[in-house]
């Protein structure tokens, strides 16, 4: 180490010293804090020594006093959930179950399994109560518009499948199918007797379109169906795979229905989805196709739907502040609608009906008697 970087070090530790001196003298004894208690006698104070003496500790009773009981704090709760309410059930169930788990006393298991036990009591009891009231309520009752039996559910599919059929016949002179194909593809020589057949069931004009210029390539030589070659359509169509399918109109609308090999169920049921979007057949004409019962194909949530301001303001006169319907204004509201968009589904209709059948019975038995 040089001469002069020793005298600097030197300088530095002499201009420290004699700056600490400075600061140090420059504070009387009246400004140091109050050392009488010795160091020792608090050394867990650690370096924090220095304390406020307007700033006591508050003693254990003030504490307590200022801590709400459970039950004051439950009182204070702006919306506290009633015991063993569902509401209660939702939030509490998880705590009782990681309780449980993370330390699987006996008391903590069995408390556990005691609220899951409530839970399904409870949904039990709903389950029963949903059975009693859908007994006899066409609205709610799902059997009234299609059964659940087997043979009431192969009845009302049959009678689908025989509208779905003459809706699909009443399209032959409407509409016709494009079938772009290739010659290579295994998928596109499977989908030629389908379409073959359903050619013959409903005389639906089809037409043949290869992407790849070449014929269909059967075994004995015979074209199913006319064809040409792809001269861009596909392209323009936005087909990207083979076999396809495109259901066509002599003004020249055209809609694809297919990108791949389709049975004749998924070809008749996508024709009937495809026309009633494009318009080429009536929404009721549809509704004849779903298996339901004829005068219960009624969709609840349309019949709700509000279509102009006089209808929107009539449905807010049901409405709290909140947007909530009470179960006492709901239940007229959706009985109301139910029955002017749909009479048969009206459960004073069906009631009176039945009053009729029984008095007609009832006749019947008393001519009977007197003979």
């Amino acid at each position: 180490m040089t001469n002069v970087s020793i005298l600097k070090r030197v300088a530095f530790i002499c201009f420290s010293a004699l700056f600490a001196g400075n600061v140090f003298a420059a504070a009387s004894v009246n400004d140091r804090p109050d050392t009488s208690s010795s160091f020792y006698e608090n050394s867990e104070d650690g370096w924090f020594w220095y304390k406020d003496e307007k700033e006591e500790p508050k003693k254990p009773e003030q504490l307590k006093k200022q801590t709400p009981s459970p039950q004051e704090q439950l009182k204070n709760a702006e919306n506290p959930e009633k015991a063993f309410s569902v509401a209660w059930l939702r939030k509490n169930i998880p705590r009782y179950l990681d309780l449980a788990i993370d330390n699987p006393t006996p008391e903590n298991v069995r408390a556990f399994l005691l609220i899951q036990r409530i839970m399904l009591d409870k949904a039990e009891n709903f389950s029963q109560a949903v059975q009693a009231q859908v007994v006899g309520d066409v609205l709610i009752d799902e059997s009234a518009r299609r059964g659940f039996s087997t043979v009431a559910a192969n009845t009302l599919n049959a009678k689908g499948t025989e509208e779905a059929r003459k809706l699909i016949a009443s399209l032959s002179d409407k509409v016709g199918i494009f079938f772009f194909f290739s010659s290579t593809c295994s998928y596109c020589k499977a989908q030629i007797p389908i379409l073959g057949y359903f050619a013959k069931r409903y005389d639906i004009a089809i037409m043949g379109v290869s992407v790849d210029g070449i014929g269909f390539q059967t075994q004995d030589g015979k074209d199913p169906f006319p064809w040409k070659p792809d001269a861009g359509l596909a392209q323009k169509l936005g087909l990207s795979q083979v076999p396809a399918l495109v259901l066509v109109t002599p003004k020249g609308d055209a809609e694809p229905i297919s990108q791949g090999i389709l049975s004749l169920n998924e070809i008749e049921q996508r024709i009937l989805l495809v026309s009633k979007r494009k318009g080429w057949i009536k929404e009721e004409e549809f509704e004849k196709t779903r298996p339901m019962v004829e005068g219960m194909r009624n969709d609840l949530s349309k019949a709700l739907q509000t279509s102009s301001p006089l209808s929107e303001q009539k449905l807010r006169s049901y409405q709290e502040a909140d947007g909530f319907i009470p179960p006492d204004r709901l239940v007229p509201l959706v009985t109301m609608r139910a029955k002017v968009t749909n009479s048969d589904m009206s459960t004073v209709k069906s009631l009176k009906n039945a009053e009729k059948a029984v008095n007609e019975m009832k006749s019947v038995a008393e001519t009977s008697r007197k003979k």
